[in-house]
């Protein structure tokens, strides 16, 4: 996605340079609210990737524990 980000971002500065003495605002206004919004988008998928690596380690430790707590039992 980043690719495609900075594309359209090298195709929005160029037009920008070619309409420069026209009234922009609104463009750059949407420009920014887009580039803000991918980076929120980001960091919300990178959070929620920490997160469920987190819960996957949790997952895994507790598989162990109870594995473990079997071959107990089967002992006892």
């Amino acid at each position: 996605g980043d690719g495609i980000v900075m594309a359209f971002e090298n195709v929005l500065q160029k037009l920008l340079e070619d309409y420069g003495n026209d009234d922009t605002r609104n463009v750059k206004e949407t420009t920014e609210y887009l580039k803000t919004s991918w980076i929120n988008l980001k960091q919300s998928i990178a959070d929620r990737q920490s997160a469920l690596e987190a819960e996957l380690r949790t997952v895994q430790a507790s598989r162990r524990d109870l594995e473990n707590f079997l071959k107990w039992i089967q002992e006892a």
